[in-house]
Formats: C-alpha cells, sequence, structure tokens
C-alpha cells in the first residue's frame, strides 16, 4: 500500500530491492537530487543505508542527520572520489540536468562495480502526464499538460530548450548502453505497482501492452548496473 508521506517510486525502488534480493542493506547510497529530502529520508530508515544526497539547495523539509547526509552539489560533478557508492537513486532528476550523458558518466565514476543505478523521469511520448504527481492539485496538473502541449505545439518540446519532456524509451536507452549493462525496464512493473489498487485489472492489461504504453505511461523506469 502506497504511503502518501513520500513519492511511489522511492516505494518501488524498495520493493525491488526485497523482491529481487538486491544486497543493498547496509550499504553506501547516493540520491541525486534530492528536493524535499523526504524520498531520501525514506531510503535512509528502509535500507538502514550509509545515503548522501546531493542538490543544488539545502533540503525544504527537516532533514535528521541519521536519515541520509546532504550536500550541495551539482550532478555533473559529483564530489566523490571513484567506486564510492552501491546505488544511486536517480528520481525525476536527469530531465532537468544541462549534460544528461555527463551525468550518467559521473554516476558511472562514483559506482561500485555491479553497483546499481535507478532511474525514473518523464515519458516524452505520452499522452498525459503528471497523473499522479505527488503532492499536486487537480489545476496544476490541467496547466502542465496545457505547457506541454504548447511546447509540442512550437516545437520546443525538449528539455534543453526549458520543457519538462524527460526522453523515450529509445533515447534513454542509448545513453544508458554507452555506460551500464544489465539494463532492465520496469516501467510496466511500476504502473502494475502504482495502480494495482487504483485501475480495474483489463484496463491496466491494455496500459502496460508494450505499443500502448509508449504513449500511455506518463514516465519511464529502468534499473541498470555498472
Amino acid at each position: 500500500m502506497l504511503d502518501s508521506s513520500t513519492h511511489s517510486g522511492v516505494q518501488h525502488f524498495c520493493r525491488l530491492v526485497q523482491i529481487q534480493e538486491l544486497d543493498l542493506k547496509n550499504r553506501i547510497g547516493l540520491v541525486i537530487g534530492f528536493g524535499r529530502g523526504h524520498e531520501a529520508s525514506f531510503l535512509g530508515r528502509y535500507l538502514q543505508a550509509q545515503l548522501m544526497g546531493v542538490d543544488l539547495r539545502p533540503p525544504v523539509n527537516k532533514v535528521k542527520q541519521r536519515d541520509f547526509t546532504p550536500a550541495i552539489a551539482n550532478g555533473l560533478r559529483l564530489p566523490f572520489q571513484e567506486e564510492v557508492f552501491d546505488f544511486v537513486f536517480y528520481h525525476h532528476v536527469i530531465e532537468h540536468v544541462q549534460d544528461p550523458r555527463a551525468s550518467l558518466l559521473q554516476i558511472k565514476r562514483v559506482l561500485h562495480p555491479g553497483g546499481v543505478l535507478y532511474i525514473g523521469t518523464p515519458n516524452r511520448h505520452r499522452i498525459l502526464g503528471y497523473l499522479g504527481s505527488y503532492r499536486t492539485t487537480f489545476r496544476q496538473k490541467v496547466l502542465w499538460n496545457l505547457t506541454d502541449y504548447t511546447d509540442r505545439l512550437r516545437g520546443r518540446f525538449r528539455n534543453e530548450l526549458g520543457a519538462h519532456a524527460g526522453f523515450s524509451h529509445q533515447e534513454l536507452q542509448e545513453m544508458l548502453e554507452e555506460h551500464f549493462s544489465d539494463i532492465e525496464w520496469l516501467t510496466a512493473d511500476y504502473l502494475w505497482f502504482k495502480y494495482a489498487q487504483r485501475l480495474p485489472w483489463p484496463v491496466l492489461k491494455v496500459l502496460t501492452w508494450t505499443p500502448v504504453m509508449e504513449f500511455a505511461a506518463p514516465s519511464i523506469y529502468v534499473l541498470c548496473r555498472k
């Protein structure tokens, strides 16, 4: 059952740790773009991990030092030595960085061999977005979708042009293949995880059919290893 105190993406990652028996508890992890701090705090508590977080600003929420240690830094210049972390949580951030490929190279540098990278990002081919956005109003969702379609009509629906576009499955796959192996796409699994209790089974079955999901999924999710 989802907990409204944090985003479902971090809970999905924790579920993967459990069902795939990933050896990440009591390990060292990094959250890039910790924002309010709620995701990093949740991860730190759940995994009992030594967790670092980087962002351009301090966390909005009051952070308990035992949950994670925040650092003010740019994801393009991570202030860590090589092969420090066992996992990196990169959730709805890669679409905001100036050079996504360079950020993935930085992540590869700081991950241990065999380390895990979890990414969630908006689906650039989506018909509708923001449906399950964390703590947003219906009005905000409508306005954001209208902005997206305005950018599409103007030919400016690209991250580098200031739009909240995200990436297509193919675009992200090509970037990841440059640096990571064992790429496992999780978009369908995430949709089942988040909406199994909210949507009828036949509807979810159609939405997670690959040709439909390319346009129906608001965001895409992937797990890969160094």
